[in-house]
Protein backbone atom coordinates (compact mmCIF):
# COMPACT_ATOMS: atom_id res chain seq x y z
CA UNK A 1 0.00 0.00 0.00
CA UNK A 2 1.46 3.13 -0.83
CA UNK A 3 2.48 5.84 2.15
CA UNK A 4 2.44 9.67 2.64
CA UNK A 5 5.43 11.78 3.49
CA UNK A 6 5.23 10.66 7.07
CA UNK A 7 5.07 7.13 6.22
CA UNK A 8 1.59 6.06 7.06
CA UNK A 9 -0.37 4.10 4.37
CA UNK A 10 -4.12 4.52 3.73
CA UNK A 11 -4.57 1.62 6.53
CA UNK A 12 -3.36 3.73 9.12
CA UNK A 13 -6.10 6.94 8.79
CA UNK A 14 -8.76 4.18 8.76
CA UNK A 15 -10.61 3.36 11.76
CA UNK A 16 -13.82 1.11 12.74
CA UNK A 17 -16.90 2.99 11.93
CA UNK A 18 -18.39 1.23 15.41
CA UNK A 19 -16.18 2.68 18.09
CA UNK A 20 -16.65 -0.89 20.30
CA UNK A 21 -14.46 -2.56 16.99
CA UNK A 22 -11.59 -0.60 17.25
CA UNK A 23 -9.51 -4.04 18.48
CA UNK A 24 -11.35 -6.12 15.05
CA UNK A 25 -10.43 -6.28 11.58
CA UNK A 26 -13.26 -8.28 8.65
CA UNK A 27 -14.25 -8.56 5.84
CA UNK A 28 -16.72 -5.27 4.72
CA UNK A 29 -16.47 -3.89 7.76
CA UNK A 30 -17.44 -0.33 7.86
CA UNK A 31 -14.76 2.27 8.31
CA UNK A 32 -13.99 5.83 8.85
CA UNK A 33 -10.95 8.62 8.82
CA UNK A 34 -10.89 11.91 10.25
CA UNK A 35 -9.65 14.89 9.02
CA UNK A 36 -5.95 15.99 9.60
CA UNK A 37 -6.31 17.44 13.32
CA UNK A 38 -7.22 15.77 15.82
CA UNK A 39 -11.18 16.93 16.79
CA UNK A 40 -11.94 17.25 13.02
CA UNK A 41 -15.27 16.88 12.26
CA UNK A 42 -14.59 16.05 8.62
CA UNK A 43 -15.01 12.15 7.93
CA UNK A 44 -14.52 9.83 4.77
CA UNK A 45 -16.43 6.78 4.75
CA UNK A 46 -15.35 3.51 3.07
CA UNK A 47 -15.80 -0.22 3.33
CA UNK A 48 -12.44 -2.56 3.59
CA UNK A 49 -12.35 -4.56 0.62
CA UNK A 50 -9.43 -7.19 0.99
CA UNK A 51 -6.62 -5.12 1.26
CA UNK A 52 -8.32 -2.38 -0.09
CA UNK A 53 -10.58 0.54 0.57
CA UNK A 54 -14.28 1.80 -1.15
CA UNK A 55 -14.99 5.05 -0.46
CA UNK A 56 -18.31 5.59 -0.08
CA UNK A 57 -18.90 9.44 0.69
CA UNK A 58 -17.81 12.12 3.84
CA UNK A 59 -19.18 14.20 5.77
CA UNK A 60 -19.29 16.82 8.45
CA UNK A 61 -20.01 15.11 11.58
CA UNK A 62 -21.33 17.23 14.35
CA UNK A 63 -23.92 15.02 16.19
CA UNK A 64 -23.15 11.75 18.08
CA UNK A 65 -25.12 9.61 16.25
CA UNK A 66 -24.88 9.33 12.55
CA UNK A 67 -28.65 8.60 12.39
CA UNK A 68 -29.26 11.95 13.71
CA UNK A 69 -28.72 14.20 10.67
CA UNK A 70 -29.93 13.63 7.14
CA UNK A 71 -26.72 14.06 5.86
CA UNK A 72 -24.66 11.61 8.13
CA UNK A 73 -27.64 9.32 7.91
CA UNK A 74 -27.15 9.66 4.10
CA UNK A 75 -23.46 8.47 4.36
CA UNK A 76 -25.25 5.71 6.70
CA UNK A 77 -27.12 4.29 3.62
CA UNK A 78 -24.14 4.59 1.01
CA UNK A 79 -22.33 2.15 3.88
CA UNK A 80 -24.71 -0.31 3.36
CA UNK A 81 -25.38 -0.34 0.18
CA UNK A 82 -21.76 -0.68 -0.84
CA UNK A 83 -21.24 -3.53 1.45
CA UNK A 84 -24.53 -5.00 0.57
CA UNK A 85 -23.27 -4.93 -3.29
CA UNK A 86 -19.99 -5.93 -2.70
CA UNK A 87 -20.94 -9.26 -0.98
CA UNK A 88 -23.61 -9.91 -3.85
CA UNK A 89 -20.76 -9.78 -6.14
CA UNK A 90 -18.36 -11.82 -4.55
CA UNK A 91 -14.42 -12.04 -5.73
CA UNK A 92 -14.90 -9.81 -8.86
CA UNK A 93 -17.23 -6.88 -8.71
CA UNK A 94 -17.47 -4.36 -11.46
CA UNK A 95 -16.63 -1.61 -10.25
CA UNK A 96 -18.24 1.95 -11.45
CA UNK A 97 -18.79 5.62 -10.86
CA UNK A 98 -21.67 5.90 -8.68
CA UNK A 99 -23.24 9.25 -8.23
CA UNK A 100 -26.39 9.06 -5.31
CA UNK A 101 -27.98 12.26 -5.95
CA UNK A 102 -30.35 12.82 -3.03
CA UNK A 103 -33.05 14.32 -5.11
CA UNK A 104 -34.13 10.99 -6.98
Amino acid sequence: MAEDKTGKSLGDYFKPLDNREKEKAYPLQALKAYGPQSNSFLRIYAIRYGSSFVITGGAMKLTHQMADRPHTKLELHKLEWVKKLLQEEGETPEFVYLDLDNDE
